[in-house]
């Protein structure tokens, strides 16, 4: 007998792939038991009225349940989560008032529940099996906590797995307006854990959700965008930029509406927005950056100019001209104070920031991103737009010579002990792993740049001369520490319109006089390609450097994802129909020959580096605790000084960690070296235990002597 509803069961289904009965009723919760054991293994909570539906569909780890609400939801029984939801709906777009039962139709995937009508869910066909998804993927990325991909276009997103490469999920209605009329996506990024999606569409709207079910968590609003549309928007149009800022907690956001809004993510069931930046562009915005180590935010627009604001206060610091087409993506180079940014013709330069001294916002360094085309038989170059970076760089912590630059490496060797990774792209989003004061302690290994341009060529660019060239010439280094960010959550506005066209025209006569009025200072040195290839038929979007597997993650507007290795050699695909026959409906064979999947994550290496990173933190913990131990011990010798007599106490003391000598006053010192020898003599005499006799009187120790005196 298995015991559990506390009340009557309407449903029951079993399964017997995985061997679980699966029960339901009138508590509004779905029950999974092991029979063989009589052992409750599971409870699904997330109906609102009575289940009285339950089917596993036969040969897949699909669960449905549906309640009298008209409410259907479909499981993962793998790990128990709600991957859909339907609702049934009549022709004019009205809930079904109720719902009696339900049916699973294997062979075409359909759903049916009965109610006062007949409702037939079917599911989504696939297009084409060999893609990654049937729309332009604008953004793929890596989350090493759970070890898969998240990919995401106009409609969807979807996760895969990193080991196999076979799709587990796919969310749908993430964008704002309800699920059955979202709007198109056209941002996205995760949180600091990888456990929250957020996505920004082109009505405005910024939503997180849950990585791992696709259940929606918050909205994040902006009063006056409410005051004017009436909607709880967080920007007038479309999303184009979204960066989380993983040490704040904070997300911040850029849209063709030409503001940028900071965003409080701290709590888990609304997005407060704590300030907006606006004025500072007269055009579109079309790229967006954060930089945690200057504390700066970068945005650039479609008519070429690049803005840089304080993070905190947000103010302008700078302008940065000297593009001429529309930006297409910034990066910051953390640790050094330096800012890329990329164009539609081509350009590619290098902008100081914050600490930088006189070279603040101005250009240090441009090249073009150049590549060799064959035109009737002989060949050229040609400028492509970089339409997304990423990069890799590595510190040397055993360099011996003697201007402290580390050997070169060699192509293939991507690991390092210090290492910044990041990637970001249409849809942008950063992460930088590492601490900057061991960096800057150890020489500059290997600075790789990565590149994807509308063509579809990755290139990858070796920028480890230019830095050491900045840094000798401009004296600008890696920052020992971050720049101090005293309030994060500061509320405030900020409208740079009235100092916008003055700025620009003062910035514009700097950099001219600072450079030599050079358009592309050089620095007297060219950049090395390392390798170039045509990883895809269409524009790149995004580009991710895994350093888990030592890999290049890149999407396209050609549908497709793909893994890269250093050599260029592509070591996977992202495809829909991953472990479906190679043989297509009618006969059809696939178009292209399968790629044999190869990307591995070094777990060893990945587990042994968390350990460490937690023997670290116990180790700080530790420190602190003896710290603190020893001061609040210092703190009561010192106060009871006099009241002290037993020598033990005194022993104690000088044996605890971390305690070493004492200033006590009038010239007396403790020292942990001044022990006794042997036990010393208790001082304090010794009490019975209070009981009902003496409970509440008086103990008269002197009394109690001479008693004892007299009787012997």
């Amino acid at each position: 007998m298995l015991e559990g509803h506390s009340k009557g069961v309407t449903s029951l289904a079993y399964s017997s792939e995985y061997r679980f009965l699966v029960s339901g009723g009138f508590e509004f919760e779905i029950f999974v038991w092991n029979p063989y054991v009589q052992q409750q293994i599971a409870r699904l909570p997330g109906h609102a009225d009575s289940v009285c539906g339950i089917k596993t569909v036969s040969g897949t780890p699909v669960l449905v349940t549906g309640d009298r609400s008209g409410v259907i939801k479909v499981w993962d029984m793998r790990t128990f989560a709600c991957v859909q939801t339907l609702m049934g709906e009549d022709a004019r777009g009205q809930r079904a008032p109720t719902i009696n039962g339900i049916c699973t139709v294997a062979p075409q995937n359909k759903i049916i529940a009965a109610g006062a009508s007949l409702y037939v869910f079917e599911s989504r066909k696939m297009e084409n099996p060999l893609l990654t998804d049937d729309a332009p993927v604008l953004l793929a990325v890596f989350n090493p906590t759970t070890l898969t991909f998240a990919t995401a276009s106009a409609k969807e997103i979807k996760i895969w797995d990193c080991k196999t490469g076979q799709l587990l999920r796919t969310y749908r209605g993430l964008g704002g307006g309800g699920e059955a009329h979202a709007s198109e996506l056209s941002a996205l990024c995760l949180d600091f854990r990888q456990r929250k999606l957020f996505t920004g569409d082109h009505l405005g709207h910024v939503l997180a959700y849950d990585y791992l079910n696709g259940a929606h968590m918050k909205t994040f609003r902006s009063p006056d965008v409410a005051a004017e549309n009436g909607e709880g928007r967080a920007h007038c149009l479309e999303v184009s930029g979204l960066v989380y800022c993983n040490e704040h907690k904070i997300l911040i956001s850029a849209s063709w509406d030409r503001t940028i809004r900071v965003h409080d993510d701290e709590l888990s069931d609304a997005g407060v927005l704590l300030r907006w930046m606006s004025g500072g562009h007269a055009a579109d915005i079309t790229s967006l950056a954060y930089s945690y180590q200057t504390s700066l935010i970068a945005s650039g627009s479609s008519d070429s100019v690049i803005q840089v604001w304080d993070f905190e206060l947000g103010r302008l610091q700078g302008t940065c001209s000297g593009h001429r087409a529309s930006i297409t993506s910034l990066r910051f180079l953390d640790p050094f104070p330096l800012l890329l940014s990329t164009d539609a013709d081509g350009k590619l330069r290098l902008w100081g920031t914050r600490n930088a001294g006189v070279r603040a916002y101005t250009c240090l360094f441009a090249f073009e991103n150049s590549m060799r085309t064959s035109r009737q038989g002989s060949s050229a170059k040609a400028l492509a737009a970089v339409m997304t970076t990423a990069v890799h760089i590595e510190f040397d912590t055993d360099s011996d010579t003697e201007d402290g630059q580390a050997e070169e490496k060699g192509d293939e060797s991507w690991g390092a002990d210090f290492s910044f990774t990041g990637q970001d792209g249409y849809m942008g989003r950063g992460e930088h792993e590492g601490n900057s004061e061991q960096m800057k302690a150890h020489a500059l290994a290997e600075f790789l740049l990565f590149c994807g341009d509308d063509q579809g060529h990755i290139c990858i660019w070796d920028l480890k001369p230019v830095i050491l060239a900045i840094e000798r010439q401009h004296r600008i280094t890696a920052l020992a520490h971050p720049h101090v960010c005293m309030n994060p959550r500061r509320q405030t506005s900020y409208d740079a319109s009235e100092y916008f066209v003055e700025q620009r025209k003062a910035q514009q006569r700097i950099n001219g006089l600072a450079l030599g009025l050079s358009d592309s200072p050089g620095l007297g040195l060219k950049v090395k390609k390392r390798r170039g290839w045509l990883a895809h038929d269409d524009g790149v979007t995004s580009l991710g450097s895994i350093r888990e597997a030592d890999a290049i993650l890149s999407s396209s507007f050609d549908r497709l994802v793909k893994l890269w290795n250093s050599r260029g050699d592509c070591i996977g695909v992202l495809r829909q129909g991953q472990g479906l026959s190679k043989t297509l409906g009618g006969g059809q064979r696939p178009s292209q020959p399968d790629v044999q999947w190869d990307f591995r994550v070094n777990l060893k290496e990945r587990k042994e580096r968390r350990r460490q990173e937690a023997l670290k933190v116990k180790h700080e913990i530790s420190k602190l605790e003896r710290h603190s131990a020893a001061s609040d011990l210092v703190s009561f010798v010192r106060e009871d000084w006099e009241s002290i007599s037993d020598a033990s106490v005194l022993d104690d003391i000088g044996q605890m960690p971390g305690f070493k000598e004492l200033e006590l006053g009038n010239g007396q010192r403790l020292s942990s070296a001044a022990r006794t020898d042997g036990p010393a003599p208790r001082k304090t005499p010794k009490m019975k235990p209070i009981n009902a006799k003496n409970a509440g009187k008086g103990f008269n120790w002197r009394g109690r002597e001479a008693r004892r005196s007299g009787a012997s």
